[in-house]
């Protein structure tokens, strides 16, 4: 009885088994991109990883050099990882010319099918899975809530945090979120699992978030119908 009282946390790994998780991201060091690296060990914290005990993530950045793709992901794959974690589409398809062995986690891709990464989303057969940001089947409500606002510039995004970075309106899911979600794929892959088995996951959650700074600064007012729809709203 008291062992089926114990955290599900503690029996996500053999005694003794390290793992070691290689990263690929498209863009500069750590302090760039803190809220998005600090994500995805904290979903495997939460499924009982912690690094400097059974977990080791190789991270390596592009600096923003698509260019630099390729090397990184072959250096990852000789360095036999047991995961090679993606960020996006061009790290996706680095690492997937570098391995066709090693199971591919991409966390956030726009297209997979069309990216040519999996066969379908609900059974992307080979060594590569991840979740989607459904951002072509968004395109169409994207347009929509840009045109309630008045032809200057305006800019909106399908991901929250471009957003709160400054853009102008946003509806989508949070790439914060979906890195720290992209933990559990991970998970079921190093307990045995087939990425080609497993669906790529869709999010479930989506936010509008408007920024009534940027609104102002570029001359437009946000129509009061738009607010009253918006999860946050930037003052």
């Amino acid at each position: 009885m008291t062992l089926l009282a114990l955290p599900r946390a503690l029996f996500a790994q053999a005694p003794g088994k390290v793992w070691r998780v290689g990263w690929l991201i498209n863009i500069r060091r750590p302090d760039s991109d803190a809220r998005f690296t600090n994500a995805f060990p904290r979903g495997m914290r939460e499924l009982g990883y912690v690094e400097g005990k059974n977990l080791v993530i190789e991270r390596r950045y592009s600096d923003g050099i698509a260019q630099n793709l390729p090397g990184t992901a072959a250096e990852l794959v000789q360095m036999s990882v047991d995961v090679l974690v993606s960020g996006s589409s061009l790290p996706t398809a680095a690492a997937q010319k570098a391995t066709s062995t090693i199971p591919i986690v991409f966390l956030a891709d726009g297209d997979p099918v069309g990216n040519g990464f999996v066969a379908s989303l609900a059974r992307p057969g080979g060594n590569i899975t991840g979740q989607s940001t459904f951002a072509t089947e968004l395109n169409p409500k994207l347009l929509e809530l840009l045109g309630a606002m008045v032809h200057k510039l305006p800019t909106i995004a399908a991901l929250t945090e471009f957003t709160t970075a400054g853009g102008l309106i946003s509806f989508g899911p949070s790439l914060n979120d979906m890195f720290r979600r992209g933990a559990t794929c991970v998970d079921k892959i190093l307990k045995g699992a087939k990425p080609g088995d497993l669906p790529v996951e869709q999010p479930t959650k989506f936010e509008l978030i408007i920024n009534l700074k940027t609104a102002k600064a570029l001359g437009l007012t946000v129509p009061q119908a738009l607010l009253v729809r918006a999860d946050e709203v930037i003052p």
